[in-house]
């Protein structure tokens, strides 16, 4: 690299620049954000070859942002990888970039100003000198700006943190900025690597025994290095304790006063959302994105659907492009349907468009119009409703979750008689479940449908409902107690399903709900005995779509309750999220809601009662 802090080919650029501000502060104007670009005109010479030579130096060096893909995860491993990928997202040519060390402010404050890319370098090493004290070198700043300078260095030094940026609103076209590179690359132009000039000619040798190996890049360092090069950057105005690898090949000046002259990105990215979880060392990368003309949203738990106030703000701004800093964030098609669902404007029970973490379901089960299967269908919709909340509101104190009523209807029956398709279910019809479904959603309450399908698979049974599967508030039960073989009857044999059986509903409900941008939807399956999903370690959780729930059913006395729990918790130790069962007239006695919450470990996320 070619370290210089007052190159003398660039003093005519200040000199302009100095003119340049002086004619504003007189005038009384600024800059508009995105100014015409007038031909910059040559100071007056005597010497034709000297004014051709002044023309090229006026030629400004001029950024050049860009618009990114519809959807774009930066998924760096640290800071320094973050932002390099930022800036080549953002820009495709930055002759003139902002380095320093993670954490700094003054770094992206300067990048903003400017409208360029803002990079970062590895943490510097504290390491003790030769005695283990340390060095008279100040301490870093937090911000990793310059450390205090003595007197008679403040004045050199001020240019770095002032805010008073040499500008010029001109611009020249993009072969006059890349042939200006071309000539301040050429190796005649005055510039030596210091260790050439000095070191012995004689001395250099591949073969020497006792040459030590160059030290292998970081990541950090291969980053950085890789966004100079495609960012095609002549000159790196180096911030703080920030130092390059000596690979380098750009210019590196230590004040802003020192900068060659520059016009700022035309902000191609205006219409560009980034969104970022607020943690630490993302500062240059929103920065940088900021410097292309992108807006930046604050994320903290990496989905956008998270609270209610961030899906009204996506729904306000509705983003054609967006950009995600950090892994947090999930894959592109995952962002994009949660960018989709969120525009959508619609909240699921409780708030916001997840179903897990921060909220915990109670729920009545049952059939409407059956009072016999459980108690949801032993009253009309209206009294259904206002019961679901009076079970609800017995939990609110208990809990520092959301709490919301839930509706679990059973929509295909368990029936011991055959039936015309010999399929031993009942499929009700969707206009008989219609009522109860709708009158839940004008009430802020989530429903689930419950499947018993006898010999017919879940899946096809699944596909019958899918009308009230569209609905945002509406997820899916899978009981395999009423699933049987070919050759079982219900009550004669308990039921089962397989891993690649409920895998098909996995892939089925969670294509759905990304296809149709609806928020995340719960996939219930109902267990008391291991057998009932026998491999329940190959269940597919992969899809962020779905929030699966493995709800233990068992009843009687609490003790044989609390050992079918331990015992299912260790069979599909894989399962995140539990539910629990209230048997109401077969537990002896049914736990309280106090002893539900303060006796089941861990807490459970769906109870139901039956």
């Amino acid at each position: 690299m070619r370290q210089s802090t007052t190159p003398v080919r660039r003093m005519a650029l200040t000199a302009l620049a100095a003119c340049a501000l002086a004619v504003a502060a007189c005038s009384g104007t600024a800059p508009a954000e995105d100014p015409p670009s007038p031909t910059p005109t040559a100071s007056p010479t005597e010497d034709p070859e000297q004014e051709e030579s002044d023309e090229t130096e006026q030629s400004l060096l001029t950024a050049e942002s860009r618009l990114p893909e519809a959807t774009t995860v930066i998924e760096g491993e640290t800071p320094a990888e973050i932002a390099a990928q930022t800036a080549t997202t953002f820009f495709t040519y930055a002759p003139v970039v902002v380095v320093a060390v993670p954490g700094s402010t003054s770094a992206g404050d300067l990048a903003r100003e400017l409208g360029l890319p803002a990079l970062l370098t590895e943490e510097p090493s504290e390491e003790p000198d030769e005695d283990g004290e340390d060095g008279e070198d100040p301490a870093p700043d937090p911000d990793g700006e310059e450390p205090a300078e003595p007197e008679d260095e403040a004045e050199e030094s001020a240019g770095a943190q002032s805010s008073a940026v040499p500008t010029q609103q001109a611009s020249a076209s993009t072969g006059q900025h890349r042939a200006l590179r071309a000539e301040n690359a050429d190796p005649g132009d005055g510039y030596e690597d210091e260790d050439d000039a000095e070191g012995d000619p004689d001395s250099e040798s591949t073969d020497d025994e006792g040459a030590e190996e160059a030290p292998e890049l970081t990541p950090e360092e291969q980053a950085l290095l890789g966004a100079l090069e495609e960012l095609g950057t002549e000159v790196v105005l180096l911030l703080g304790e920030a130092e390059l690898p000596e690979e380098a090949e750009v210019e590196v000046v230590t004040d802003v006063s020192s900068l060659p002259q520059t016009a700022p990105a035309l902000r191609d990215a205006r219409d560009a959302l980034v969104l970022t979880t607020g943690g630490h060392g993302y500062g240059a990368a929103q920065a940088t994105a900021q410097a292309a003309g992108a807006q930046i949203l604050e994320v903290p738990g990496g989905h956008p659907g998270e609270t209610s106030d961030l899906v009204a703000e996506i729904a306000d701004r509705n983003p054609a492009v967006v950009v995600a800093l950090g892994s947090a964030f999930g894959d592109e098609e995952t962002l994009r349907w949660r960018i989709d669902a969120a525009a959508t404007g619609v909240n699921l029970p409780g708030g916001g468009q997840l179903i897990v973490p921060d909220k915990t379901y109670v729920a009545l089960y049952g059939s409407p119009g059956s009072s016999a299967l459980g108690i949801l269908g032993q009253q009309g919709i209206e009294d259904t409703i206002a019961l679901a909340e009076q079970y609800a509101a017995d939990y609110a104190p208990l809990t520092e979750n959301t709490v919301v009523p839930t509706m679990e209807i059973i929509t295909s029956i368990a029936t011991a008689d055959p039936g015309d398709g010999g399929m031993y279910t009942r499929a009700l019809a969707i206009d008989q479940i219609r009522p109860l479904v709708d009158a839940a959603g004008e009430n802020d309450q989530y429903v689930v449908l419950d499947l018993q399908p006898g010999r017919l698979d879940f899946l096809t049974q699944a596909r019958m409902y899918e009308e009230l599967l569209l609905e945002p508030h509406v997820g899916l039960a899978l009981d395999p107690e009423w699933r049987l073989e070919d050759d079982q009857v219900h009550l004669a044999q308990i039921g089962s399903v397989d891993a690649a059986e409920i895998n098909e509903v996995v892939d089925y409900l969670a294509d759905l709900t990304q296809e149709n941008h609806l928020p995340q939807k719960m996939l219930i399956l109902h267990a008391f005995r291991n057998s009932m999903i026998p491999d329940v370690q190959d269940v597919d959780l992969s899809r962020p779509e779905l929030a699966v729930v493995l709800h233990a059913d068992g009843q009687g006395p609490p003790s044989a309750k609390h050992t079918t729990w331990r015992t299912l918790r260790e069979h599909a130790s894989n399962i995140e999220w539990w539910g629990w069962k209230n048997f109401i007239d077969e537990d002896e006695p049914m736990l309280t809601p106090e002893e539900t919450i303060d006796q089941v470990d861990p807490e459970p996320m769906f109870i139901s009662y039956q």
